[in-house]
């Protein structure tokens, strides 16, 4: 059975892109993952270059679902930005008929961690923790954790604690 489910952490400067494949009775391998990092362009001229280099990706892989991000607590200088990166990759995703929900920043700390708090390093020190993955990206890292959250809500048991489990099961499929 293949199973590919992809996370997706997205930002104006730095978007994290893990893609996971089910594998029977292993944990899920890592199929992908990427930072996409575009310097040369700003606005929405490199928020659609991040979009091609996403689609190319999301083309490639054809993911089952991709779980993205939402908007964090953005500040007035750079909601612009967020707005225009995140709706490029939703475009994109629509356009390549790839199924995607949200997830609220709290909702994937409160699966991560239990809690709906913590800062990047409280999620990385956490994902190592419980799924032994590490990675020198946070993006890449917040990436991962919602790609396993994703896979949950296909369906892929891993043992999830109540309060994981009440996290995915607050999502809206």
């Amino acid at each position: 059975m293949k199973l590919r489910v992809a996370g997706l952490d997205p930002s104006e400067r730095s978007t994290g892109l893990v893609v996971l494949q089910f594998q029977l009775k292993r944990p899920p391998a890592v199929w992908l993952k990427r930072a996409i990092q575009i310097t040369h362009a700003t606005g929405l001229e490199r928020a659609a270059i991040q979009a091609a280099e996403l689609g190319e990706v999301l083309d490639e892989a054809r993911p089952d679902l991709l779980m993205i991000e939402d908007y964090a607590f953005v500040h007035r200088k750079t909601i612009q930005g967020a707005i225009e990166t995140g709706t490029c990759f939703r475009l994109k995703c629509r356009q390549l008929e790839v199924p995607f929900i949200t997830v609220p920043p709290l909702q994937l700390k409160k699966f991560v961690r239990g809690k709906g708090s913590g800062d990047k390093a409280d999620m990385a020190a956490a994902v190592l923790t419980k799924w032994g993955f590490r990675d020198d990206c946070d993006d890449i890292v917040d990436a991962y954790a919602l790609a396993l959250m994703g896979l949950a809500l296909k369906g892929v048991d891993f043992d999830l604690s109540e309060r994981q489990q009440e996290a995915v099961d607050g999502l809206v499929y």
